[in-house]
């Protein structure tokens, strides 16, 4: 009876020490984000010629599997092909163009001019343009610029600072962008206005 007792006692602790390593080993998941613009090839096997499964968006989160020891270098990065999970899919990614943290950028197709008006003089427009990396406000008389800083992603809507040092203007200070109806809008924070991207670059 005794003997069945510490059996019985020592499967336990066995169990919880399993149940113990299996929590720490999941709680070092290893999850990469994609930094191949224009999306990332998962394949069903470890090199460039194999099949293509599907395409991974860029700074889409994977969960990596595998990898394989050889380092290789593929258009100018080195890496290893690293296998991942992405959705129900699982396959083979070339690890160069993985990163540990996502790179959050101003997307592409939000560029372009949201607010633009004449002048009283022939010629020049005074407007409101946004770039990747920073807004441009012109006037009859000139043009300056605010550099984009802080730049997070919440959900849908990516929220900025403009920074200019020979102009701490409040009103060009905190901005928000975000899609609305398949239409990029811009909202200054500090005056609640919105503007609409008008055209591209």
């Amino acid at each position: 009876m005794q003997s069945t007792k510490m059996r019985n006692h020592l499967i336990l602790c066995a169990a919880v020490l399993l149940t113990g390593a299996i929590s720490a080993e999941e709680s070092k998941t290893d999850r990469q984000y994609v930094m191949a613009a224009g999306g990332l090839n998962m394949r069903n096997e470890p090199n460039v010629g194999a099949q293509v499964v599907l395409l991974i968006p860029e700074n889409a989160e994977v969960t990596v599997l595998e990898r394989t020891g050889e380092e290789v270098e593929i258009g100018g990065k080195r890496g290893k092909w690293t296998k991942v999970s992405f959705g129900s899919q699982r396959g083979w990614v070339f690890g160069g163009f993985l990163a540990a943290s996502r790179v959050v950028a101003i997307p592409v197709e939000a560029e372009g001019t949201y607010d633009e008006s004449p002048c009283d003089m022939p010629g020049p427009v005074q407007g409101l343009h946004l770039f990747k990396n920073s807004v441009h406000r012109t006037t009859c008389t000139g043009e300056e610029a605010w550099k984009v800083v802080r730049l997070e992603q919440k959900g849908a809507e990516y929220h900025f600072r403009g920074e200019n040092v020979n102009n701490p203007d409040p009103a060009m200070k905190d901005w928000i962008i975000f899609k609305d109806n398949g239409v990029w809008k811009l909202k200054n924070k500090s005056t609640g206005k919105m503007y609409s991207r008008k055209k591209s670059l």
